[in-house]
Protein backbone atom coordinates (compact mmCIF):
# COMPACT_ATOMS: atom_id res chain seq x y z
CA UNK A 1 0.00 0.00 0.00
CA UNK A 2 2.74 2.45 1.01
CA UNK A 3 4.78 1.84 -2.15
CA UNK A 4 1.86 2.33 -4.52
CA UNK A 5 0.58 5.44 -2.80
CA UNK A 6 4.08 6.95 -2.67
CA UNK A 7 4.60 6.35 -6.36
CA UNK A 8 1.23 7.94 -7.18
CA UNK A 9 1.81 10.81 -4.70
CA UNK A 10 -1.77 10.30 -3.55
CA UNK A 11 -2.64 8.72 -0.22
CA UNK A 12 -6.29 7.79 -0.67
CA UNK A 13 -6.05 4.48 1.21
CA UNK A 14 -4.15 6.06 4.08
CA UNK A 15 -6.77 8.80 4.38
CA UNK A 16 -9.55 6.22 4.15
CA UNK A 17 -8.01 4.18 6.96
CA UNK A 18 -7.54 7.32 9.05
CA UNK A 19 -11.20 8.21 8.46
CA UNK A 20 -12.19 4.73 9.64
CA UNK A 21 -10.01 5.04 12.75
CA UNK A 22 -11.44 8.49 13.43
CA UNK A 23 -14.99 7.11 13.22
CA UNK A 24 -14.10 4.19 15.51
CA UNK A 25 -12.51 6.48 18.09
CA UNK A 26 -15.50 8.84 18.01
CA UNK A 27 -17.91 5.89 18.34
CA UNK A 28 -15.89 4.60 21.29
CA UNK A 29 -16.27 7.98 22.96
CA UNK A 30 -20.02 8.08 22.36
CA UNK A 31 -20.62 4.52 23.53
CA UNK A 32 -18.46 4.73 26.63
CA UNK A 33 -19.06 8.34 27.54
CA UNK A 34 -18.09 8.86 31.14
CA UNK A 35 -19.34 5.42 32.18
CA UNK A 36 -16.48 3.05 31.62
CA UNK A 37 -15.00 0.50 33.96
CA UNK A 38 -11.82 1.43 35.76
CA UNK A 39 -9.22 -1.31 35.94
CA UNK A 40 -6.81 -1.86 38.83
CA UNK A 41 -4.32 0.72 37.51
CA UNK A 42 -6.96 3.43 37.55
CA UNK A 43 -6.40 4.27 33.89
CA UNK A 44 -10.03 3.64 33.00
CA UNK A 45 -9.39 0.98 30.40
CA UNK A 46 -8.82 -2.72 30.40
CA UNK A 47 -5.56 -4.18 29.12
CA UNK A 48 -7.00 -5.51 25.87
CA UNK A 49 -8.42 -2.12 24.99
CA UNK A 50 -5.16 -0.41 25.94
CA UNK A 51 -3.25 -2.71 23.58
CA UNK A 52 -5.70 -1.97 20.77
CA UNK A 53 -5.57 1.78 21.34
CA UNK A 54 -1.78 1.63 21.53
CA UNK A 55 -1.83 0.02 18.08
CA UNK A 56 -3.93 2.93 16.75
CA UNK A 57 -1.57 5.48 18.30
CA UNK A 58 1.51 3.70 16.95
CA UNK A 59 0.08 3.53 13.42
CA UNK A 60 -0.94 7.19 13.37
CA UNK A 61 2.37 8.29 14.87
CA UNK A 62 4.80 6.05 12.96
CA UNK A 63 3.10 5.35 9.63
CA UNK A 64 1.48 8.74 9.13
CA UNK A 65 2.86 11.66 11.15
CA UNK A 66 6.54 10.72 11.15
CA UNK A 67 6.47 10.13 7.37
CA UNK A 68 4.34 13.18 6.58
CA UNK A 69 7.22 15.58 6.10
CA UNK A 70 9.06 13.21 3.76
CA UNK A 71 6.17 12.33 1.49
CA UNK A 72 5.47 14.16 -1.72
CA UNK A 73 1.86 15.02 -2.42
CA UNK A 74 0.35 15.82 -5.75
CA UNK A 75 -2.33 17.81 -3.93
CA UNK A 76 -1.33 20.07 -1.02
CA UNK A 77 -4.84 20.01 0.54
CA UNK A 78 -4.54 16.22 0.77
CA UNK A 79 -1.46 16.64 2.99
CA UNK A 80 -3.43 18.87 5.35
CA UNK A 81 -6.43 16.52 5.32
CA UNK A 82 -4.12 13.67 6.34
CA UNK A 83 -2.55 15.80 9.06
CA UNK A 84 -5.93 16.92 10.40
CA UNK A 85 -7.26 13.36 10.58
CA UNK A 86 -4.14 12.04 12.28
CA UNK A 87 -4.03 14.83 14.85
CA UNK A 88 -7.77 14.50 15.52
CA UNK A 89 -7.38 10.79 16.30
CA UNK A 90 -4.36 11.30 18.54
CA UNK A 91 -5.90 14.25 20.32
CA UNK A 92 -9.08 12.39 21.18
CA UNK A 93 -7.26 9.24 22.30
CA UNK A 94 -4.67 11.06 24.37
CA UNK A 95 -7.33 13.20 26.04
CA UNK A 96 -9.51 10.22 26.94
CA UNK A 97 -6.81 7.70 27.81
CA UNK A 98 -3.98 9.49 29.64
CA UNK A 99 -1.86 6.34 30.01
CA UNK A 100 -1.39 6.35 26.23
CA UNK A 101 0.57 9.62 26.49
CA UNK A 102 3.42 7.82 28.23
CA UNK A 103 3.43 5.09 25.59
CA UNK A 104 3.16 7.67 22.82
CA UNK A 105 6.19 9.59 24.04
CA UNK A 106 8.32 6.62 25.03
CA UNK A 107 7.94 4.75 21.72
CA UNK A 108 8.20 7.73 19.37
CA UNK A 109 10.97 7.17 16.79
CA UNK A 110 11.49 10.90 16.32
CA UNK A 111 12.14 11.39 20.02
CA UNK A 112 14.48 8.40 20.12
CA UNK A 113 16.54 9.77 17.24
CA UNK A 114 16.80 13.19 18.92
CA UNK A 115 17.84 11.65 22.24
CA UNK A 116 20.66 9.72 20.49
CA UNK A 117 22.35 12.94 19.34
Amino acid sequence: MEEKETRLESYILCNGFLSLLDALVKARSVVLGADFAVDESGSGIIREEAALLDTYVAYVRDAVLVKLAYRTYRSVPERWETTALAVSILSRLLDEVPILMVQFLSDCPALKSVSNL
